[in-house]
């Protein structure tokens, strides 16, 4: 009998431990954050997380869990014209459900920022990517020229050939960011300057523009942003529709495919997911990175990030940069 109970336990533990537990799996750069929404909600799922380095769950983990994935790696969506450019672009993400249960939190929009004082960039001032035009009245567009991704995003815009529709010539956005800062478009020694070497010459006595993430201006002090204007980047006249390039906060759901249906464990995720859908839990998602919400319900942290809201919602497309490269 002694035996049959102990072979008994060995058979309940070895169920428990194979049995798959719901973890949050969380980019490292997102996990502080992410501790800080959960702890201040009552009704957070209360599963542990999981940092994630470098975007590689290890497989054996992955096994033994099941839940949500947090990240702002490009999960879904369709490159504009299936070409081997960095660009995935999204459709309607603001109106539309992304597929396999991807959970769109919030974005990091690129965005034209400007003085109070200074009036709205046009697309005139931004010549083509052959010739580029000086701003007119006067002013200068700033270029934080030493960060790569900086480059491509202007890139992006010059050679948006469509409405979400980019250039698929690969020797052309070469050519095109090789040559950017030819011409007079940005500030002299553009290539030399970092984002904090930006900012003194946003603040100064001339106009000027910046195209920048709205995470980048949210890091500045509020009786700087407070001065501040943000608009969309500026397109053609004859173009009834506009995209805006981002960052998005993805929540995937992985492991469900050795749930059973109806489950206590598929149920618990599908609870999960739906917490992670409400408005309440993603203005908090949004205020704890100073990014934009995706829920439309949602509540922008400050003025520059309810602007950043306007953009995104009145936009047709949305547009990453899947390059992993770390900017200055």
């Amino acid at each position: 009998m002694a035996l049959l109970l102990v072979s008994g336990a060995a058979t309940l533990f070895l169920l428990a431990v194979r049995r798959p537990q719901p973890v949050w799996v969380v980019s490292a750069e997102f996990a502080g954050p992410w501790r800080g929404v959960l702890a201040a909600a009552d009704d957070a799922p209360d599963w542990p997380v999981i940092e994630l380095h470098e975007e590689a769950f290890e497989s054996g983990s992955a096994r033994q869990h099941y839940g949500l994935l947090v990240t702002a790696e490009s999960t879904v969506g369709s490159n504009g014209n299936d070409e081997p450019h960095p660009l995935v672009v999204h459709h309607h993400l603001a109106r539309r459900a992304a597929p396999d249960g991807t959970i769109a939190l919030a974005l990091d929009p690129w965005l034209v920022f400007r003085r109070h004082t200074t009036e709205q960039l046009t697309y005139a001032a931004l010549g083509g990517d052959q010739q580029p035009a000086p701003p007119e009245r006067g002013g200068v567009l700033l270029l934080p020229g030493s960060d790569q991704r900086a480059l491509r995003a202007w890139t992006a815009q010059l050679l948006q050939e469509a409405p979400g529709r980019f250039s698929d010539d690969i020797e052309r956005w070469d050519a095109v960011r090789d040559r950017l800062t030819r011409g007079g478009r940005f500030q002299r020694g553009a290539l030399t300057y970092g984002w904090e070497d930006i900012w003194p010459r946003l603040f100064g006595p001339e106009p000027a523009w910046i195209y920048a993430p709205l995470s980048r201006v949210q890091e500045l002090p509020g009786d700087r942003t407070s001065v501040l204007e943000a608009d969309r980047f500026p397109i053609p006249d004859h173009w009834n529709e506009y995209g805006v390039q981002a960052r998005i906060l993805w929540a995937k759901p992985f492991g469900m495919q050795r749930l059973r249906s109806g489950s206590r464990s598929d149920q618990d995720l599908a609870r999960a997911s739906e917490w992670l859908r409400s408005a309440e839990v993603q203005t908090a998602i949004a205020a704890g990175l100073r990014w934009v919400p995706a829920h439309g319900q949602a509540r922008p942290v400050n003025p520059l990030a309810a602007a950043a809201r306007r953009t995104w919602f009145g936009s047709s497309y949305v547009w990453e940069d899947t390059t992993r490269e770390t900017g200055k």
